[in-house]
């Protein structure tokens, strides 16, 4: 109801409020829509607490957990770096196809850089292995260079040759979890 308000002289007549008009919810910004900025200082801080709130019950619970077992072997005090020690696999394939050309293992070394550290193995075109052996970064040639004893095989998988590179491998096999020197 509209209130009366009394004028001057006495007389009274109702005078009308002034319509205010409620902000819409959201704005129309092309084919998308943007919350209110009033809505928006609500929502930010009610989500942040809700995604707080979400993520502390995503840890582990301590009364769920189980103890240790003495006959379980324990995990290093340290976790192993992927690209230190433990390498990063590379593959190459045949042009057109997805028949392995190259497999190598990829690690940091101590300019930083990753390089051909580790095991490394090629194939013929039909899939059969070619060779395989132990890559190890140079840093004063500035190049990976074969070490250790290398092995290479025929197209039908027999072995061709044996060879003897030279230096000492650090890596006698795949999937080795030893680091680089001074890495």
């Amino acid at each position: 109801m509209t209130p009366i308000r009394a004028r001057p002289g006495g007389t009274h007549r109702r005078i009308p409020r002034r319509r205010t008009t409620v902000p819409p919810l959201v704005y129309p910004v092309g084919a998308m829509t943007i919350p209110s900025p009033p809505l928006v200082r609500f929502m930010v801080p009610l989500l942040g607490t809700l995604a707080l709130t979400l993520a502390a019950g995503c840890g582990d619970d301590a009364t769920t957990a189980s103890a240790p077992s003495p006959t379980e072997p324990t995990k290093p005090a340290t976790e192993l770096r992927r690209g230190y020690e433990t390498p990063i696999p590379m593959n190459e394939f045949w042009d057109g196809t997805q028949t392995l050309k190259y497999t190598y293992e990829m690690r940091f070394d101590t300019d930083g850089k990753l390089h051909r550290n580790g095991w490394g193995r090629a194939y013929y075109a039909n899939g059969v292995i070619e060779r395989e052996g132990t890559y190890r970064y140079d840093p004063q040639r500035e190049m990976s260079e074969r070490m250790g004893t290398w092995t290479y095989y025929e197209a039908d998988g027999s072995v061709k040759r044996v060879e003897e590179r030279g230096g000492v491998p650090i890596w006698t096999g795949p999937d080795q979890t030893i680091a680089p020197p001074g890495t």
